[in-house]
């Protein structure tokens, strides 16, 4: 159930987006435990790690989306594509 996870959708392959965006996002997990464990307070993360995690993920799954239509498009019997 993990590894799929982390499977593209069109491709079963290890999908780079998928795997990077868990990364940054145990990167900021560790790093807000860590400032908690020190000072007893919540850090602030910022926008921009928000912009970058979400940004990963949605050129993952354009990516993936547009994998699976074209080849849906193959394998459509009306297709007039050679």
């Amino acid at each position: 159930m993990i590894q799929d996870m982390f499977r593209d959708d069109a491709t079963k392959q290890l999908s780079l987006t998928r795997v990077s965006s868990a990364v940054v996002l145990g990167f900021n997990l560790l790093y807000a435990l860590k400032v908690v464990s020190t000072t007893g307070q919540l850090p602030d993360l910022g926008n921009n790690w928000l912009i970058l995690i979400c940004a990963l993920y949605g050129i993952n799954k354009s990516a993936s989306t547009w994998a699976i239509s074209e080849r849906k498009v193959e394998e459509c019997p009306l297709s007039t594509q050679s």
